[in-house]
């Protein structure tokens, strides 16, 4: 089974609910892309963000990056994608891994030196990383320089 674009993800939630309430478009496709197309994860992320909206009581305001970011944790994605199989001896890559995949879902593709720096991890440790994720998340784009974008048909490990 092939996993479900962003887009898909986005418009099945519109088709079932008439809206994007509570949602803005931008941050209904951001839950989208961190779920790597698939269907279940996308309702687990919109269920822990809507429940997280209304314990906060912002119901005046939509659903956006700041309140994604704040809602699902790292150790929730770490546990969602089942990344501590893909790192079983090393829990640091597992966590860094989950870095990637937020920061390339919120601010798109990124050289690799850049990304490596944002997320602190030095150039070997950052190949090695994109090494064991690229089958399953992240794919390059070659050119002058590595460019790492997540995959458009990423299902997670």
């Amino acid at each position: 089974m092939k996993p479900l674009t962003p887009n898909q993800l986005s418009n099945s939630y519109r088709n079932k609910f008439g809206s994007l309430y509570p949602f803005t478009e931008t941050s209904l496709l951001k839950v989208a892309t961190l779920s790597l197309g698939n269907c279940r994860r996308f309702k687990r992320c919109l269920t822990r963000l809507v429940e997280y909206w209304q314990l906060r009581q912002e119901h005046q305001k939509l659903i956006d990056e700041e309140m994604i970011i704040a809602a699902i944790s790292t150790g929730c994605l770490t546990n969602e994608l089942n990344l501590e199989t893909l790192f079983p001896r090393q829990q640091k890559f597992a966590s860094k891994a989950v870095e990637i995949i937020l920061e390339l879902s919120m601010h798109g593709p990124q050289h690799q030196t850049a990304l490596g720096k944002t997320v602190d991890l030095h150039p070997y440790e950052m190949t090695r990383l994109l090494e064991d994720l690229s089958p399953y998340v992240i794919q390059r784009q070659n050119g002058k320089a590595k460019i790492v974008v997540l995959a458009d048909n990423a299902g997670g490990p």
